[in-house]
């Protein structure tokens, strides 16, 4: 069992590696981790507190660009974007945002923001946002 998830662990972090535009994740008490670097640099000065659901996303290059908790889209210096406020992802959704780039853009100048709302205590349909 051990062996099994060192092995996942080490894929995991191979993979995130590879792939620069997901280096920082930012979840929890504000809490950052940077994997693009070695050995990973966390630190607690991240742009919001989350319990769950969180999403982020960088640049080619491994910078930031920026970061949402589902109700708020962040910049890279933790300060709400314009028209970054709004979203309907609930806190307690496990993966309340995605951050999606847009096909086809070399540029990096387009990303679409989808959140995910917490069900309804009616029992009505969990709804979803695009922005």
């Amino acid at each position: 069992m051990k062996t099994n998830f060192l092995v996942l662990f080490v894929v995991l972090v191979s993979a995130v590696h590879a792939q620069s535009e997901n280096n920082h994740w930012i979840f929890a008490n504000n809490l950052v981790v940077d994997f693009g670097n070695v050995p990973l640099v966390a630190t607690t000065d991240g742009p919001f507190q989350v319990d769950e659901g969180s999403a982020s996303i960088s640049n080619q290059s491994g910078d930031l660009l920026f970061s949402t908790d589902g109700a708020n889209v962040y910049n890279r210096n933790g300060s709400i974007m314009p028209n970054g406020t709004g979203l309907s992802g609930d806190f307690s959704s496990t993966q309340n945002a995605i951050i999606v780039p847009e096909p086809g853009d070399t540029q990096e100048r387009f990303y679409y923001v989808f959140t995910i709302s917490s069900q309804s205590i009616d029992g009505e349909n969990i709804g979803l946002d695009a922005a």
